[in-house]
């Protein structure tokens, strides 16, 4: 987001942030009385600030604490303002490490030696709830900005700018996490009170406005993004000029919402403006106007003017490869269009070492971008469309390479030892491995069905057709609710025709297919499609999922564990009044999007779970050895401290019945909600430093802090087996962060199932597997089939529906 400058400058205390990472003020609400010079150090840092010169002003803030401590010593008001200040400038300089403890001891001081209710702590507040955002830790953000507006509210009235200001700061939170539903919500009151309080014509009015349009347009709302954007725009130019850089970006930002409209040539003019201003106010070689020409570059292409599309790209890809190293992401993306400009135009040779080049950058920029969804999500993987390239030139062998290149390389740089031996172990007899690839190069969407047997692949060209994406869609929409099964079986055979029909030689005597979803198939049940005999796929063979063909091969090439103790965690105490009617699980889409964000509005809305204590008790008394937590015991102190002294790795099977919140934006965020009672006070956690204890465990935090030693992990809850969709890992969620830590297996579910089904489902499937000794994919087929042709006592099938037994899914280790 960008920058909201205040209006005029205040006199008082601690530096305001206005927006994540951006502009700063002072703040004049209820300070003690301060000494002028105080206010006059004050002016000098936030003049250094608002200039961009943010090592100055770090330096010059610690001259200055140094005064204060000599003079008045630590505890005094003014050494707490200045240390404060400190805090923002060390985030602004990237010193994140030095920043969390300055905001903390900041925060700690300015508590003692300022009134309960002072807007400098409010202040403070918001600087550490920004620096926080910075550093991706959106929950104790959202704390800090929630109590920084609370005191902004009691000390300035709820209308009062900053009020504003701040909660376009908490709405800005609320975006990155990924929660657009209470960001919208947020930054709209934040421009609604804007206009009341600065005026439309405000530039600060201007910003919270284009925040508000970016947001409504990454949600598809056109049509009031797209005015929200004009009138920044307007106010912008007006207020600070045409060639102002704010102005340049509105002007970007609102030619990117026309691209993603499909209007490339109005999007065209206005990159072109923005690119105007930009080379006359910074000069040829800046980022920004290598950025512009990259914009304009895409605008062309999607015009099909190629040859002016390339000029610009070129053009954009020199400045990067002068000025920058050669991993930027930048050249990443630069030599991807210019090589899927060449393969339109015919050129496959140009077009193959345009995407060698991305994939050598590729490879560089994502080995420094960090670990784990780090590198998942670092850029696209160029090694697809030069997969498809292969295709296209008629090369498997080297498609097959490329292919393999992208796909679940998270979980195998986590799993698999660097000096593990190479080569993959034949598949057994029967075994078949079965996956999709689907590229969009240029404006079309080439897609490719391929199947792993034996050492053997071979690879299928799929039909092109409108609307494929959408029938399958349509089909995984209708299976996650009971209904009429004609029409379900109709959509079932339609998605069979589409992904599986082609490989219908390869699979026609199977007996296990392991799937490796992507694409469009991510999130469908093959076991519930139906093929031309009529039949479900669930009865022809035994399914199993996995990441990657790589992973499936390695896992299977581990030693069994030895049997040993289960962990059962059920039915928390939740704040919600009353349990759902219909014995489901799962709560409303608002409340599941607020809660798994941390909005504790939302997880005090979470409907209780009675039917997991059942569930709990029967599975834990079936198991040799078990622990069972339930009640207050199922809680997020319990687990952490059980991780913490390593007793997690003492159990084979973990099974958790309790809400899953699965983040499709951001899958650090999915989350386990456990025991909301007896929950430690949060600005006291936020103050030390320590972690949030809020009763919901994240699969960040289970990357983070959990190890395991299991063969399986058992989430019951609804939707757990979902998570966001990232190409080449597939639905990165609950899944992805149990096989990182240790389980060889997991088994969840894809849509939300009522209790009964799923205590019928789970208590079958464990007396099949550790009962009778069923390899787990054969055990959850086997169960899946009772539970299909379970009879009641009037003779009906009340589970014949796919809804009830098809949405368990097992990903890893199928023995």
């Amino acid at each position: 987001m960008k920058p909201i400058p205040l209006p005029r400058r205040l006199c008082g205390a601690a530096l305001l942030v206005l927006s994540a990472g951006v502009a700063i003020a002072e703040s004049p609400l209820q300070a003690p009385e301060l000494a002028p010079e105080l206010e006059g150090q004050n002016a000098k840092v936030a003049g250094l600030y608002s200039e961009g010169r943010y090592a100055d002003a770090v330096d010059l803030a610690r001259e200055y604490l140094g005064h204060w401590e000599a003079t008045l010593g630590e505890e005094s008001a003014e050494w707490c303002s200045m240390y404060s200040n400190l805090g923002v400038l060390l985030t602004a300089i990237g010193d994140m490490e030095a920043a969390e403890a300055a905001h903390r001891r900041g925060l700690a001081c300015l508590r003692r030696s300022f009134p309960p209710e002072s807007g400098d702590l409010a202040s403070a507040l918001n600087n550490y709830g920004s620096h926080l955002g910075r550093a991706a830790e959106f929950g104790r953000a959202e704390l800090a900005l929630e109590e920084s507006i609370r005191l902004l509210r009691l000390s300035l009235g709820e209308d009062h700018a900053y009020v504003a200001i701040t909660l376009n700061n908490l709405g800005v939170n609320q975006q990155n996490q990924g929660n657009l539903v209470a960001g919208e919500r947020t930054m709209r009151i934040a421009v609604e009170r804007l206009r009341a309080s600065l005026g439309e014509d405000s530039p600060t009015t201007a910003t919270a406005a284009n925040n508000l349009g970016r947001l409504l347009g990454a949600r598809g709302e056109f049509a009031e993004a797209e005015p929200l954007l004009r009138e920044a725009l307007r106010v912008r130019g007006s207020r600070l000029g045409d060639e102002h850089r704010d102005t340049c970006i509105g002007r970007r930002d609102l030619g990117r919402l026309l691209m993603r409209q499909g209007r490339p040539a109005e999007a065209e003019s206005l990159f072109r403006e923005a690119l105007a201003a930009f080379v006359a106010t910074a000069g040829e070689e800046h980022p920004d106007v290598a950025m512009g020409r990259h914009e304009l570059g895409r605008a062309l292409a999607a015009q099909s003017r190629y040859d002016e599309a390339e000029r610009e790209l070129a053009a954009s890809l020199a400045i990067y490869e002068r000025n920058f190293d050669d991993g930027h992401s930048a050249l990443v993306q630069l030599h991807g269009e210019l090589g899927e400009i060449a393969f339109a135009r015919g050129r496959l040779e140009v077009a193959r070492e345009r995407f060698l080049a991305a994939t050598t950058a590729y490879e560089l920029g994502r080995s420094r971008s960090g670990t784990g969804l780090s590198r998942a999500t670092y850029l696209d993987s160029p090694w697809f469309p030069l997969t498809a390239l292969h295709l296209e030139s008629g090369n498997e062998d080297e498609a097959w390479r490329s292919y393999e290149r992208a796909q679940g390389r998270v979980l195998e740089e986590s799993l698999i030892p660097a000096d593990a031996a190479n080569g993959r172990e034949r598949l057994p007899a029967g075994t078949v491995l079965i996956g999709w690839l689907d590229v969009e190069l240029g404006d079309e969407t080439r897609s490719w069905a391929w199947t792993l047997r034996g050492d053997r692949v071979r690879w299928h060209r799929l039909a092109a057709g409108e609307g494929q994406d959408d029938a399958i869609r349509a089909f995984r929409e209708s299976i996650a609710a009971p209904g009429a099964l004609g029409p379900l079986r109709r959509q079932a055979r339609e998605v069979w025709r589409r992904r599986l029909a082609p490989l219908e030689d390869e699979l026609a005597d199977a007996e296990h297919v392991v799937v490796v979803p992507s694409g469009a198939m991510l999130g469908v049940p093959v076991g519930a499609l139906v093929d031309d005999r009529d039949r479900w796929l669930g009865n022809r063979w035994t399914l199993s999922y996995t990441p990657s063909a790589e992973l499936y091969s390695w896992t299977r090439s581990l030693p069994a564990l030895a049997p040993g103790p289960g962990l059962f965690v059920g039915d928390p105490v939740l704040p919600g009044a009353v349990a759902l009617a219909d014995g489901s699980r799962r709560p409303s889409n608002n409340v599941i999007r607020g809660a798994s964000h941390g909005l504790r509005e939302s997880i005090d809305a979470l409907p209780p779970l009675p039917g997991t204590r059942e569930e709990v008790r029967i599975l834990a008394r079936d198991w040799p050895e078990s622990t069972a937590l339930l009640g207050t015991e199922a809680s997020e102190r319990k687990l952490q401290t059980m991780a913490a002294e390593e007793r997690l790795r003492g159990f084979r099977v973990l099974h958790f019945a309790t809400h899953a919140l699965v983040d499709v934006e951001d899958a650090d965020a999915s989350a386990l909600v456990l025991s909301q009672d007896d929950l430690p006070a949060a600005l006291s956690l936020l103050e030390s430093g320590e972690r949030i204890v809020d009763g919901i465990v994240t699969s960040r935090e289970i990357i983070e802090s959990w190890r395991l030693d299991a063969d399986l992990v058992v989430l019951s809850a609804c939707n757990s087996a979902l998570g966001r969709a990232i190409v080449g890992e597939g639905l990165v969620g609950f899944a992805h962060a149990f096989l990182r830590v240790g389980a060889r297996s997991t088994l969840a579910s894809q849509w939300s199932v009522p209790d009964r089904a799923t205590l019928e489902f789970m208590t079958t499937f464990y007396r099949l597997w550790r009962g009778d000794g069923l390899p787990r994919a054969e055990a959850v087929a086997a169960a899946s089939r009772s539970l299909r042709e379970n009879v009641d006592e009037r003779g009906r099938l009340p589970y014949e529906h796919p809804y009830y037994w098809a949405p368990f899914v097992l990903v890893g280790d199928d023995r």
